[in-house]
């Protein structure tokens, strides 16, 4: 019997992280369950984004680039 039956609030691998996002921040959750059909691949938790984020904005600053953490959203998703 699949464990993850009844599970609603998940992500597919394909959805933005801004969907993570959202239920974070209006539902308090710790993480989210990233599913391919039944098949559980892995969870996305706040502190995944947080480190996206420093390792960008380290990256831009190495290479002298203007990282805009507001833009960082446009191209973030669940599979980086």
């Amino acid at each position: 019997q699949p464990v993850l039956k009844n599970i609603t609030l998940r992500m597919d691998p394909d959805d933005r992280i801004e969907i993570a996002i959202e239920v974070f921040l209006t539902n308090y959750f710790h993480c989210l369950p990233v599913v391919d059909g039944k098949e559980l691949l892995g969870l996305v938790t706040p502190f995944d984004i947080l480190r996206y984020v420093s390792k960008r904005a380290a990256r831009s600053r190495r290479d002298g680039l203007n990282f805009d953490p507001g833009n960082f959203l446009l191209e973030l998703d669940v599979k980086q």
